[in-house]
């Protein structure tokens, strides 16, 4: 019995981890996208620079 509550301890802890990572990894790809947004506003004015 006491494997029991150990074993659903294990399973939501490691389903909090889960939750903890994918919300890093979202976090970070909505840093990535909007850090390549500056690029890529920052590669057209570039462009739009060296034309004139």
């Amino acid at each position: 019995m006491f494997s029991y509550y150990i074993e659903k301890l294990v399973l939501a802890y490691f389903d909090a981890f889960s939750a903890a990572l994918q919300e890093i990894h979202k976090k970070q790809m909505e840093e990535c996208d909007q850090g390549m947004k500056k690029l890529k506003k920052l590669l057209l004015e570039e462009a739009a620079n060296q034309q004139e």
